[in-house]
C-alpha cells in the first residue's frame, strides 16, 4: 500500500521535495521569540498544484529549555523560518552558518 500523502484536488501523490526542514512549534501567529521550539520534518510537494506540507516529524521538538546551550541557535533558526516567509527553512541552509557571536566577531 502506498502511504505517501495524497492531494485531494489534484488526485496525485505528494513527492518528497526536501529532507530535514525546520518549522516553529507554535500555534501562535507571531514573530519568533526566544522560547520557541523547532520541529524537524520532511517537505513534500504536490507535482500537480505545488502545494507543500511538512510531515515525518522527529520524535521530539528542539526546545531551548532542554538544550540550554543551543537556545540562541534555536532562536536563530526560528527567526530564519520567519524570514523565509514560507513557514519552514531547510536545516542545511541555517546549520552551515556560523553562530551569531562568531559572525559578530569576524564580521561575516
Amino acid at each position: 500500500m502506498d502511504t505517501r500523502p495524497f492531494c485531494s484536488p489534484c488526485q496525485r501523490r505528494f513527492r518528497c521535495h526536501k529532507n530535514e526542514v525546520a518549522t516553529r512549534y507554535s500555534n501562535n501567529d507571531r514573530p519568533a521569540s526566544l522560547g520557541d521550539s523547532i520541529l524537524v520534518g520532511d517537505l513534500w510537494k504536490c507535482p500537480g498544484c505545488g502545494h507543500e506540507i511538512v510531515v515525518g516529524w522527529a520524535q521530539r521538538p528542539w526546545s531551548p529549555y532542554e538544550y540550554l546551550r543551543d537556545a540562541e541557535r534555536i532562536f536563530e533558526i526560528a527567526k530564519a523560518i520567519d524570514a523565509s516567509g514560507k513557514g519552514y527553512v531547510a536545516l542545511d541552509s541555517v546549520l552551515t552558518r556560523k553562530p551569531k557571536e562568531e559572525r559578530d566577531a569576524t564580521g561575516t
